[in-house]
């Protein structure tokens, strides 16, 4: 790789709740690009559930293969300390 594709993305880190900057549409579509090119079968299919379920990393870490039903096209997340149980099309 002669470079890093994700060096001009930049994310704040340890921002309060109520001064967080949001990535717009087209920031998240440049990081998918960057880690798609970047880590194809690592990190890029991780991120791209991650941001089209919506899911926190806890919800998506207590998700089984039982949970994912490819017939439906579903995916069930159990309920966490801080979140409900819900499905999510997929």
């Amino acid at each position: 790789i002669d470079s890093n594709y994700m060096a001009e993305v930049y994310i704040k880190l340890g921002t309060r709740k109520n001064n967080r900057e949001f990535l717009s549409e087209s920031q998240l579509i440049q990081i998918l690009a960057g880690l798609e090119l970047f880590s194809k079968n690592v990190c890029y299919p991780v991120i791209y559930f991650l941001l089209h379920t919506g899911c926190k990393i806890g919800e998506a870490l207590k998700v089984k293969w039982v949970d994912i039903n490819f017939d439906d096209g579903t995916v069930f997340f159990p309920a966490t300390s801080s979140a409900n149980g819900r499905i999510i099309n997929l």
